[in-house]
């Protein structure tokens, strides 16, 4: 998922699978949490002089990959659950 796939203004995002893409409408707290990574710390991970299109990018400033995404979610899911 790249930057360019999050529609902040109109709360959608695009959801690309096999060549075939599909917006959703994002709750406000997803849009409102988005928003803030946006402009906050993703600015932070993104190299200005070679800016990664990634969303969602590692310390490095790399693409962050399926599996480190799937880990991510799972211990904020995990932390929010008090677990």
């Amino acid at each position: 998922m790249n930057l360019d796939d999050v529609d902040l203004s109109n709360s959608r995002i695009k959801i690309k699978h096999n060549e075939v893409s599909t917006e959703i409408i994002m709750p406000r707290s997803v849009e409102i949490a988005l928003k803030a990574y946006i402009n906050e710390d993703r600015k932070e991970l993104n190299d200005s002089q070679n800016p990664n299109p990634a969303l969602f990018l590692t310390r490095r400033g790399d693409r962050m990959s399926i599996r480190n995404m799937q880990h991510m979610l799972k211990f904020y899911k995990e932390f929010a659950l008090g677990k």
